[in-house]
């Protein structure tokens, strides 16, 4: 019986990682699914499927009452496996001064984080963007104040401008090879941000002040770039006034990582930033070529 016990304790964590996984059949249902699993107090979720704007609503719902106020105990998502698409309700709206009748209502548009979409979810401190995402909108993560990295996958061409802004404790940003353009403002007032990696081949159109303090940050550019592309970097309007250009390997994408429940107790743990994590953090960790959720 005892050993029966210690087998059950030593896979509690496993059991309950799992339990947190949340498959959407059809876009529009991730409530039902939710509430179904019994997770609506939920500290960390992984979604895979189709998210329309119903979804996102709820998915908000989870993270913010709409003034940036925790409702419930969401902090962590996984998204990588999701696939935004188009349709429901509006997941978000902004009415024009006193007259609520009139305003701006944000819907989905497929393979688009659109604008506002995490606008204001204080703390959400974790998050895996899907694979499918092709651009990122206007202020669509702006006012997450917990976030402290952030991968933006392969695939996406644009962020729109303030995507990032007022994210104060964002250390380290992880931007992909097919990147064209970053708006203005996209990581305004981000004070505690000192590494940008980069792998693209040629340098993305930089909007007005896209970084607020490009020379208190590192840009680690891709090991596997030319000399002729790192001279490139350090003359192009707004990436020569990063305070240090050099090459480095980047970090492994974090949604071209399998999921794990836990690292195995020989394997160290890392942040994004390739920075050794400590026992007590919470949040995304990467360990031996697996990601997982602590």
């Amino acid at each position: 019986m005892k050993n029966l016990l210690f087998i059950l304790y030593a896979f509690l964590p496993m059991m309950a990682a799992a339990q947190n996984v949340v498959t959407v059949e059809q876009a529009g249902t991730l409530e039902e699914q939710v509430s179904n699993l019994g997770l609506l107090d939920a500290t960390n979720l992984t979604i895979a499927g189709e998210l329309n704007g119903t979804d996102i609503l709820f998915l908000r719902s989870l993270l913010t009452d709409g003034t940036g106020v925790k409702q419930r105990n969401l902090t962590i998502l996984d998204l990588s496996d999701v696939k935004i698409v188009e349709g429901g309700s509006s997941y978000v709206k902004f009415s024009v001064g006193s007259d609520t009748s009139e305003g701006c209502a944000c819907y989905t548009r497929t393979d688009e984080l659109g604008e506002y979409m995490f606008y204001g979810c204080e703390t959400l401190s974790s998050v895996v963007l899907p694979r499918s995402v092709k651009s990122i909108g206007e202020r669509c993560f702006a006012g997450a104040l917990a976030l402290t990295s952030i991968d933006v996958p392969v695939g996406v061409r644009r962020i729109g401008s303030q995507a990032f802004a007022v994210c104060s404790q964002l250390e380290t940003v992880v931007l992909p090879s097919t990147l064209l353009s970053i708006d203005a403002w996209a990581f305004e007032d981000c004070p505690n941000l000192r590494r940008v990696f980069l792998s693209a081949s040629v340098p993305p159109s930089f909007g007005f002040q896209s970084f607020s303090t490009p020379a208190d940050c590192q840009l680690v550019l891709s090991a596997r770039l030319s000399q002729e592309v790192v001279g490139y970097y350090e003359q192009a309007d707004g990436w020569k006034t990063f305070g240090e250009i050099k090459q480095d390997a980047a970090p492994a994408s974090l949604g071209s990582l399998p999921t794990a429940s836990s690292p195995t107790a020989s394997e160290d743990e890392y942040l994004l930033s390739g920075v050794k994590a400590v026992a007590t953090s919470k949040g995304i960790r990467i360990a031996g070529n697996r990601k997982f959720i602590k």
